[in-house]
């Protein structure tokens, strides 16, 4: 068992993300301040078009999660979230798919507000989610995530209420560092940065929240 959990939030090759009316064809690929305004960008989205959000982040095919995040990613007055330097370039806000979900199940989670505490579920052998198809994740973080957030709720919801890319958002992680070994098949390797691992637990405590109709969750979602 191999884990690595490294510090940067760069993109991946395949990025997308909350769009700007584009002037060129240049992206904001990382950074610090991508990151938030990414995340803040996402929730002015999220506050404008939640059913599309709530679509978008339960599609299970390729399909179906196209469909709905065109409807989402089109132009909204949000701009006045993003700095001027990336509106006066005409750039995008970017991020791979993995985070990007992460951030639009955060904003979802943000809009509702209060919600009843999850308990801790007993450890299981496997964890398969029924997002995974469309996640753009590598199956092990998917289901190391999906765990994480199954027998340990409070420290995902501990990690939530952090600045994304904050020390804050750290110590959370490394807060949870006692779990990971218990998650983590054995003969696997787990390579991932603190955007991907945030981005994985957090949209498998959404799906706790709200399971995905007529789906096999990987986690049990209390009857509210």
């Amino acid at each position: 068992m191999v884990l690595s959990i490294a510090g940067s939030a760069a993109a991946q090759d395949t990025a997308i993300g909350s769009r700007l009316k584009a002037r060129e064809d240049v992206s904001v690929r990382s950074g610090q301040d991508a990151v938030e305004e990414g995340h803040r960008y996402m929730r002015c989205i999220v506050n404008k078009r939640a059913g599309s959000a709530e679509r978008t982040i339960n599609a299970t095919t390729e399909a179906d999660f196209q469909k709905a995040d065109r409807v989402l990613s089109r132009e909204v007055t949000c701009s006045s979230l993003v700095s001027t330097t990336i509106q006066q370039t005409g750039q995008n806000i970017a991020m791979s798919r993995d985070v990007y979900r992460g951030a639009l199940a955060e904003a979802l989670i943000g809009v509702e507000g209060r919600h009843p505490a999850l308990e801790p579920l007993p450890l299981q052998r496997d964890y398969h989610s029924s997002w995974s198809e469309v996640s753009g994740r590598n199956l092990v973080v998917e289901e190391m995530g999906t765990c994480l957030a199954a027998i340990a709720p409070a420290g995902v919801e501990a990690l939530l209420a952090t600045r994304p890319g904050s020390p804050e958002e750290t110590a959370a992680i490394r807060a949870m560092s006692p779990n990971f070994s218990l998650c983590l098949n054995a003969n696997s390797k787990l390579t991932a940065n603190r955007a991907s691992m945030r981005a994985t637990m957090v949209e498998a405590l959404y799906h706790r929240l709200h399971p995905i109709a007529s789906a096999s969750a990987a986690v049990a979602v209390e009857t509210k």
